[in-house]
């Protein structure tokens, strides 16, 4: 519920910043993880200049769609939010 707190507030407020800057941060250490893995078990692949606002569309989509995840702590929420979009297809 907390992510969905920060996401509703207005750009400039304390929670709009809040839900922007922890994005911004959770998107950089998945790509940071992910630039350790090898070929075949990485996770996310993000398109190349993907921005914060660009995440914090998907992640506020993604809740507005699926209500019955907003229990869930904000990593989960954003993780399985991105994950739909950017996760790498295995053949």
């Amino acid at each position: 519920m907390m992510l969905q707190q920060w996401c509703s507030g207005t750009e400039q407020s304390l929670d709009g910043m809040g839900c922007t800057y922890f994005l911004l941060g959770f998107l950089n250490g998945l790509s940071t993880t992910d630039g350790f893995a090898d070929g075949a078990s990485k996770v996310w692949c993000f398109p190349s200049g993907i921005t914060a606002g660009q995440v914090e569309l998907i992640v506020k989509k993604f809740m507005r769609e699926h209500p019955e995840e907003l229990h869930r702590s904000a990593a989960a929420i954003a993780g399985r939010a991105l994950y739909i979009p950017y996760s790498c297809k295995k053949s």
